[in-house]
Parts: C-alpha cells; structure tokens; sequence
C-alpha cells in the first residue's frame, strides 16, 4: 500500500513538473530569432517551394523542420515552432524522470526532473527553435527503452529504442554517436555473445529504417545518401591524423568542456555528482549502469574536445548521465542516528546549502545560461536591427531583385521572405571574384561591425553600389550589376 502510495506521488510531481516546463517554455517565446532559429523557420517554410527564398534543407537534420513545417499546418509558423520546443522540453523533462526510474529508481528520476528544469542553460535555451533540447529530450527515451529492454527483454522496446535512436539522428546528426553507444550498451548486458550480435543487429536494423525515406530523399536529390552525415569515427580518424602530423593542435582549449559540463549541470547538479563520489568511495561498489553512464558521458566529451569548433550547447548529448548521476547522489544521503532536534538542525543546513547554491546559480544566471560564451545578446541586437529594416525592403525591391549579405542572412531572409544571397567569399578574394559572385540586381545589407568583404569605403565608392538606407547598424546599398558586352567578330 505504501509503494503504491509513494508511486502516486511521483506521478504527481512528475506531471507538476512536466507541465511547468512546458509552460515555462512557453512563455519565454520571441519573435527575434538567432541564426539557427532562422534557418529552421526559413527552412521549414518554404518545404516544397520551387523557389524558396532561402533553405537549408540539403544538409541540415530535417526532423525539426519537418515537425515545425507540419505545425505550420495548424497555426502560425512561430506559433506553432514554439509549441513544438515546449512540448520537446515538457518530454525531456519526462524523459529523464524515466531514465532516472528505470535506471534505479523514481526518487532518482525524480530528482533528475528537478536538476533539469532548474538548470538556468535549459531554462534560456529551451524555447530556441532549435534542434538542441528537442535532440537531448529524444536521447532521454532511446536509453530509457534499452535499460527497460534490458530489464525485460521484451523486443518492443529495443525496437523502440532503434526508432529514437533514428529520430536523434534526424534531429542532430552528431547523434550518429548513439549507435555504437547503444551496441555497448547491448553487450553490458549479461548473454550469450551471439545473442548480443543478434540484439545489436536488431537495434541497428530499427535505427536504419527510422532513417531509411530521408536517406532516399538524399540519394535522389544529391545522388549520395551518405553525404549529410558527419560519421563520428571517421571525423576523429582524420583528426587524429591530422593531429598525428602536426598540422592542427591536440585539442583547442581542453578545458572549454569542462567548463561547459559545469555550465549545464550548474552548482546543485556539481554538488550532487560530488555527493555520488563521496557515496561510491564510502560503499566501494559501483554497478554496470552507472559505468555505461559514465562511459556515455565520456566518450562525447571526447569526441567534442577534439573538434576545433566550440560550443557549450554540442555537449548537452553528454549531459543526461551526469544529471542522473548527481540525482543518485542526492537519493543516497543518509542522516545518521542522532537526536530528533539535531537531525533537524542538520536537514535544515543541507536545505540552507542548496537555496545557496541555487541563489548563487540564479544570481549569475547569464554565465549559467551560456549567453556570455555564445555572445547572443549582441547576435540579437543585430537580428532585431534587420527585422527593423525589413518592411522598407520588402517595399522597395523588385520582384526579380535579390538581397545580398555577408552575415545573418537567413535573418535577412526570414524577416523579408525574398530570395537572399550570402556573397562569398568574405575576404580580399571577395573583389577577385566580383562581380561573378553577384550575378544579379538587388540589395546588399551591410552589418556595421562585421569584419567581412566587402568593406563600407569599398562600396560607398563603387559605381555599382549606392547607399539608400541607414539606419542604426544597418547599411542597405541598391545594386546593379556591371553590365558586360559580348565581343563583337
């Protein structure tokens, strides 16, 4: 009676808890997008065009954009975009509840909920129309249904866990790491070897088939179905040599990822991962699912460390292990034997401790939110410029006129829905290849700031370029393009 009583009461929270993040989600949502949320929703909008105004369909994960173009269906493109990240946050949230429970217990998973919608990174990123949180929440339920395959070796869920594994993939190539995770996952389990090759074969089956129309889309229109598809090993096979011969450094900054597992998992979520190690030395015993899960974080950490490009949202891949551990720290405190009147006291330090670190979280939220390190406030300033300026463009240009830029142009594009053009490339070469690289009438937008090609003097004194607008950091210049006569015989 009481198990049932204690399992209801983790339903409970758990909703609470799945419906608040959908909501705290929500109400987050803006209208001035960053680069990656324009191209989504550009991208998204224009499914199917003959002549879309701009698209990254060829070579971006395609799932988000076709959730969000299916969405658009129902409601406004925006609107619909952000329900869909509210929805994927309310399941991520969900999500680890059930890693949490089916890895050890529901005090786990439920602490692991909490970790999660406390974390100021998930909390400002949450609402991004991006493919980030939506990818580490599909992550959640991919483990979820092994461990629960695991558990009853029921072939459901291993296919199940095949599917999210695909749609992972879907959303975020990098994810492409989860197959080998998920063979090694398969043999921790205890079974015969050819039981194991047979599991696995079985998971890698599943996966492909959730992958199996988009790589036919692929191998239709750019007749390589392969081709969108970082493969990990590959990638560090010619890092490694590269490295090995001395033509790029080691790893660019080695400590950027710890950083960033610090900015994600914030101080409680630290504070309870020191609590597990503190728990695995005092009880020395540590079982096969915590070394997977530490293993999952690793072998993305890794992976991450080696590539040049930085960024503190490329490891959230790797950071559902570390909450799920921290939260197996915190179900693990014991309070010794003592007076009722001290155990209160040393209950009400442990509490004290955690509303400290949660104001000290909270208080530098923008380090914790990861705006500093991606510098998105500037990214917005620059955004919020170009959707000042757009109405004046969709006025003025003409119908078979494009717009140029050499940065934020799928903003551009977004925010004016007319054909835009990024001019290439942005430097000195920029003026050896003009006016090639610009084949045709139009504008060119200038962000004051940006250190591209071409620069302000240059097109203020080209006869083919002319100032028409100006207004904050936006320059708009009409363009026409030199006219070339054919050689007479």
């Amino acid at each position: 009676m009481r198990k049932k009583n204690n399992q209801k009461k983790y339903f409970i929270i758990m909703i609470v808890l799945v419906v608040s993040a959908f909501f705290m989600t929500l109400l987050q949502a803006n209208n001035i997008y960053l680069w990656d949320e324009a191209v989504f929703l550009s991208s998204a909008e224009t499914l199917g065009y003959a002549h879309p105004y701009y698209t990254e369909i060829d070579y971006r994960p395609p799932l988000i954009i076709l959730l969000v173009a299916f969405g658009s269906l129902f409601a406004n493109i925006e609107i619909a975009a952000h329900i869909i990240v509210a929805i994927f946050f309310a399941l991520a949230v969900g999500g680890i509840f059930l890693l949490g429970k089916e890895t050890f217990n529901e005090k786990v998973g439920i602490f692991a909920s909490i970790l999660l919608i406390l974390a100021p990174y998930f909390i400002h990123w949450s609402p991004k129309i991006m493919n980030d949180v939506p990818s580490f929440g599909l992550s959640l339920f991919l483990f979820y249904f092994l461990f629960k395959w695991q558990h009853s070796k029921n072939r459901l869920f291993l296919f199940l866990s095949g599917i999210f594994c695909g749609f992972c993939i879907l959303m975020r190539f990098t994810s492409l790491m989860f197959v080998p995770l998920g063979f090694l996952f398969i043999f921790f389990v205890k079974s015969k070897f050819k039981e194991k090759v047979s599991y696995s074969a079985l998971f890698l089956v599943f996966t492909i088939l959730t992958l199996v129309p988009y790589m036919l889309w692929v191998q239709f229109t750019q007749n390589q179905f392969h081709h969108p598809f970082p493969f990990p090993f590959i990638t560090l096979l010619f890092r490694a040599q590269a490295i090995a011969a001395g033509s790029i450094p080691a790893i660019i900054d080695p400590l950027f990822y710890f950083k960033a597992s610090y900015i994600l998992i914030a101080p409680v979520g630290l504070a309870g991962l020191i609590l597990y190690i503190v728990s695995i030395i005092k009880n020395k015993k540590i079982f096969s699912s915590e070394v997977f899960l530490w293993i999952w974080f690793i072998s993305f950490f890794i992976y991450f460390s080696i590539m040049a490009h930085k960024e503190v949202r490329y490891l959230l891949p790797a950071i559902p292990p570390l909450l799920v551990l921290a939260s197996l720290g915190y179900s693990r405190i014991r309070i010794p034997q003592m007076k009722t009147s001290f155990r209160k006291i040393v209950v009400l330090i442990f509490v004290l401790i955690i509303v400290l670190l949660l104001i000290f979280t909270f208080y530098n939220f923008n380090y914790f939110s990861g705006k500093m390190d991606f510098g998105e406030d500037i990214m917005l300033e620059r955004s919020a410029a170009l959707k000042q300026v757009a109405p004046f463009i969709k006025e003025n240009l003409l119908q078979d006129e494009v717009i140029y830029a050499d940065s934020l142009y799928p903003n551009i594009a977004y925010y004016t829905k007319r054909k835009t053009i990024a001019t290439w490339p942005w430097d000195q070469e920029f003026y050896k290849k003009f006016p090639e690289n610009m084949p045709y009438n139009g504008y060119y937008v200038k962000i004051k700031g940006i250190d591209k090609e071409p620069n302000e003097e240059w097109l203020d004194n080209s006869p083919f370029f002319r100032k028409i607008k100006e207004e904050g950091i936006i320059i708009i210049y009409e363009y026409k393009r030199p006219i070339v006569n054919s050689a007479s015989n």
